[in-house]
C-alpha cells in the first residue's frame, strides 16, 4: 500500500464526559492544552496548529467515544472507506466544517470495538499554541484492549496500512502510521475493549519532568511513573485521568522506524516495559586477602 493511502497520523480523540468543567481544569492546568472553541455542551482543545487534539463533550457517561485517524486528501479517504466495507465493517458519514471543524469523517467500529473516525482535512490555527510552560510536539499516539488481538492488528495492518512495528509475545502489537513514529496505535490483549491511554510528545526529558512536577503538585496520581520503553526507546511518565477511566502519557525521544524495517517479538519481560528494571548483574566478591606468612609460603613453595 502506498503512503497516500495508509492513516497518516494519530489525529484527535473525542471524550464523553459527566463534568465538562471538571475534565476542562484537568486538561488544561494537569495536560496542558489550550481551548481553541467553546460551547454550550462541548470543548475543543490543542497543543498544537491543529484545532483540536481534545474534544470533550458532555455526556451521560464518562469515557472515550472516537479516535481520529487522518487520512491524506478526500480520494484516500474514500478509497479507505472503500477497503473497510470490503473487510465487511459497516460505516457512516459525517462531519461539517462548522459543526466539528473537519471537511468530513467516515466513522466505524474497529475488530476491538473502539469507534474510529477517518478524516482528513481539520481546520488549522493561524498561529502556534501559546506558551504552556512545556513544549508539546505532538499528539502521538493512543492504545486500547482488544478481545480479538490478531484481528485487530491484521485489520489496521492490511486495511489501513498502519504496520506492526514490534509485538510483546501474544499481549501486545505497536504499529505505525505514515509518519513512522515506532507506535500511532498500539492494541493490548483483553477479555474486553478499554481504552487505556493517550500519549502526548513533548520536545525533551525536561518537558517530561515538568509536567510530572506539575501533576503532582495539584494533587494528581501518577498511573506510572518515570520509565523506559524498550520497543519505542521513549522516556514518559503517566498521569491518571481521574474521571474518564485512562491515563494520559507524556513521553519524549520516541523513535521512527526505518524504511525496511521488521517487527521483533519481544519478551513479556518487567524490562521490556522499562528497560531500567533490567536486574544488574551480580557482583563477584573479591578474593579473600591473604596474610604476609600465607604469600611468603607461596612465593617458597614457587622457588623450590
Amino acid at each position: 500500500m502506498d503512503d497516500i493511502d495508509r492513516v497518516q497520523e494519530f489525529g484527535y480523540v473525542t471524550i464523553g464526559t459527566t463534568d465538562l468543567d471538571a475534565a476542562l481544569r484537568f486538561y488544561t492546568d494537569v495536560i496542558r492544552l489550550q481551548v481553541t472553541e467553546r460551547r454550550a455542551e462541548e470543548i475543543f482543545l490543542s497543543g498544537g496548529r491543529e484545532h483540536h487534539w481534545i474534544r470533550l463533550r458532555a455526556a451521560a457517561a464518562s469515557g472515550v467515544q472516537q479516535v481520529g485517524l487522518r487520512m491524506d486528501g478526500e480520494e484516500a479517504l474514500d478509497r479507505a472507506r472503500a477497503r473497510v466495507e470490503a473487510a465487511g465493517i459497516a460505516t457512516t458519514e459525517g462531519g461539517s466544517r462548522r459543526a466539528d471543524r473537519v471537511s468530513r469523517y467516515i466513522r466505524f467500529t474497529d475488530p476491538a470495538g473502539q469507534e474510529i473516525d477517518l478524516y482528513c482535512d481539520m481546520h488549522q490555527r493561524h498561529h502556534g499554541p501559546e506558551a504552556a510552560g512545556v513544549d508539546l510536539v505532538t499528539l502521538l499516539h493512543g492504545v486500547w484492549t482488544a478481545p480479538d488481538l490478531e484481528g485487530t492488528w491484521r485489520f489496521y495492518d492490511d486495511v489501513l496500512g498502519v504496520h506492526p512495528s514490534d509485538f510483546i509475545e501474544d499481549a501486545a502489537v505497536f504499529m505505525h502510521a505514515a509518519d513512522r513514529y515506532h507506535h500511532g496505535i498500539a492494541v493490548l490483549a483483553g477479555a474486553e475493549h478499554a481504552f487505556n491511554h493517550l500519549c502526548i510528545m513533548v520536545e525533551s526529558l525536561d518537558d517530561v519532568m515538568r509536567v510530572r512536577a506539575n501533576a503532582l503538585r495539584l494533587g494528581h496520581r501518577l498511573q506510572m511513573d518515570l520509565l523506559r520503553h524498550a520497543p519505542s526507546t521513549s522516556v514518559g511518565v503517566y498521569i491518571q485521568d481521574p474521571l474518564h477511566g485512562f491515563a494520559v502519557e507524556f513521553c519524549a525521544r520516541h523513535r521512527q522506524v526505518l524504511e525496511g524495517h521488521r517487527p521483533r517479538r519481544l519478551p513479556g519481560a518487567i524490562d521490556t516495559i522499562d528497560v531500567w528494571q533490567t536486574p544488574l548483574p551480580e557482583v563477584v566478591p573479591p578474593p579473600p586477602a591473604r596474610s604476609l606468612e600465607e604469600l611468603a609460603a607461596e612465593l617458597a613453595a614457587t622457588e623450590a
